[in-house]
């Protein structure tokens, strides 16, 4: 007699645990180098949430259809999408991998906030929103300053570490960061082009992020604002805060990483005069737009 296999019990993952909901998930944006990374990692010591992979730039490419430049995706540009690409299928396509991934992370325990960083979604808000209505949105803003230093220094670390991949930034405002390895000779200006470009491009892509995060942030019904300056002078009462607002049960846990307190004063040994002439240039000529800014640290 010929056994009949069992269905399938879509609420059990393979091993037999039974799947976790991805409900509220909890997505972390702002620029680069703004302390996103920092952030999650912390969050994610929270025994009720789990900060499920890095960045996940190869799940929202191959499964939700967003394009993004950078080392993990074959996508050489990074840009804006809306409402309209969060189509029936890619829904339910990402919803599967990420219940799939806390799964995997969570060790099939229940209850569970599912944590995803990633500031290439700061142009993809409506989207986001599309995919995950429920989502609890994070910001984190650092000040121009830091920001523009320490993104020199990881455009330098990916040549460095030969990965051959190169930053230009478009004139598009509404697009983030293309790469390729290596841009092709005489195809783009080398002013926007990194290593080597002038730093007010760096400060042109951190306000232009910050202004798209603006322009959604109140279509988000749960929305935390954290400025990096503030969370390395008081992490443990930043995270408390957070936690609260996220609507998560408070509880004492530890922090996983020493956090350097100093690290928003090194701009000024990691630029040159030039480059904070540059900045200051750029400062003077884009105040108001600057200091206009709600999720962002606009400290000049």
């Amino acid at each position: 007699m010929t056994s009949r296999a069992q269905p399938t019990d879509p609420s059990r993952s393979a091993s037999g645990n039974r799947r976790p909901t991805l409900e509220r998930p909890v997505f972390i944006v702002g620029t680069m180098r703004s302390g996103s990374t920092l952030l999650a990692n912390c969050l994610g010591a929270h025994p009720r949430i789990c900060y499920v992979g890095f960045e996940l730039s190869d799940e929202w490419s191959r499964f939700g259809g967003a394009p993004i430049a950078g080392v993990e995706t074959d996508d050489p540009h990074c840009p804006a999408l809306g409402a309209e690409h969060a189509s029936a299928a890619v829904r339910d396509a990402l919803h599967r991998r990420f219940t799939e991934l806390l799964a995997e992370e969570g060790g099939g325990r229940d209850g569970l906030r599912f944590l995803n960083k990633n500031p290439h979604l700061s142009n993809k808000l409506p989207y986001l929103r599309a995919l995950f209505p429920d989502a609890a949105l994070i910001v984190t803003g650092r000040d121009l300053r830091s920001t523009v230093a320490s993104s020199k220094v990881l455009f330098k670390l990916t040549v460095t570490e030969d990965t051959g991949q190169h930053h230009y930034l478009p004139e598009d405002p509404d697009v983030c960061w293309s790469c390729s390895p290596p841009l092709p000779a005489g195809g783009t200006d080398p002013a926007r082009t990194f290593p080597g470009g002038d730093v007010r491009v760096i400060a042109e892509y951190w306000l232009r992020t910050y202004e798209a995060i603006d322009a959604e942030l109140e279509r988000f019904e749960r929305r935390v604002l954290v400025r990096h300056r503030d969370f390395v002078a008081a992490p443990r009462e930043e995270l408390a805060r957070v936690v609260r607002e996220l609507d998560v049960p408070p509880c004492d846990f530890e922090l996983p990483v020493e956090i350097d307190r100093r690290r928003n004063r090194k701009w000024r040994r990691i630029l040159t005069p030039e480059e904070r002439e540059s900045l200051e240039r750029f400062t003077d000529r884009h105040r108001d737009r600057i200091l206009a800014l709600r999720s962002a640290d606009t400290t000049l």
